[in-house]
């Protein structure tokens, strides 16, 4: 993945660099540019195997800059938050499948949802925590700190009932296909959806605390174990699909091509 990012100031961009940071690793900072020039651009190829990824895991990046202090301290400024999400082939071949058959994969889960709306709490979460390093007379509003921990608690709460949903409808299909149903799967006491819930609760505690910067790591374990959940759900239909021999299209056991 390549990312450009660019930095503009009055006196003079200092340095330039890209962040990058997987939920199963450390922060990889990048070099793009330095020196006393207005504006400073620069770009990156991200080579997504270097990070030890595997999918349903996430990586974000943002790029931070420092300016030429000239005569007084130099100061550091952050670009949103961005994020990568490491998807298998298997999901877009399962993708043109069921649409064909009918079928909606992680959407009719609400996993899709989740998902997004924790992307949401996270990149307003960073702008708080941004803002606070800024400093000034509004780097701080309890208030919407606090709203943004209401948010958290509201997506937990909506999380575990669809973890209950789920966990209802694997029992029902392990009870009507056997045990292979669960093979492949996260094992009892590992499932991701629960692991959310309780990321989602440590994140909402901190915001309450308007703890902004604890609560990012927080929500960032959420956010990985929601796309877990979604690559583990995708992987259970692939392999009912091909347990069907083909699935909503008939028994076809060519892939289509088209």
């Amino acid at each position: 993945v390549v990312i450009e990012a660019r930095a503009d100031d009055d006196y003079g961009v200092r340095s330039l660099e890209l962040v990058i940071k997987a939920n199963t690793g450390r922060e990889k900072v990048v070099p793009l540019g330095a020196g006393t020039e207005s504006v400073v651009a620069g770009q990156h190829t991200v080579f997504l195997e270097d990070l030890n990824v595997k999918p349903g895991d996430v990586v974000t990046y943002h790029a931070r800059a420092t300016d030429v202090g000239r005569g007084r301290r130099s100061t550091e400024s952050r670009s949103d938050i961005f994020f990568l999400e490491v998807k298998p082939y298997e999901e877009e071949f399962f993708a043109s499948e069921s649409s064909a058959g009918g079928q909606q994969g992680g959407q009719e889960t609400g996993l899709e949802e989740l998902i997004a709306q924790q992307k949401d709490i996270m990149a307003a979460t960073w702008k708080l925590d941004a803002r606070a390093r800024r400093g000034g007379p509004n780097a701080r509003s309890p208030q919407d700190i606090r709203a943004g921990g209401q948010a958290q608690r509201a997506l937990r709460d909506k999380t575990d009932e669809i973890a209950g949903q789920m966990s209802a409808q694997q029992a029902q299909q392990r009870r009507r296909l056997g045990t292979r149903a669960g093979s492949g799967l996260s094992r009892p006491g590992d499932e991701p959806l629960p692991k959310a819930v309780e990321a989602m609760a440590r994140a909402a505690t901190e915001l309450d605390k308007l703890n902004v910067g604890p609560a990012l790591p927080h929500e960032e374990q959420a956010l990985a174990e929601l796309l877990k959940a979604a690559a583990e759900i995708r992987r259970r239909q692939i392999a009912m699909q091909q347990a069907r021999g083909g699935g909503g299209n008939g028994n076809r056991n060519q892939p289509d091509l088209s």
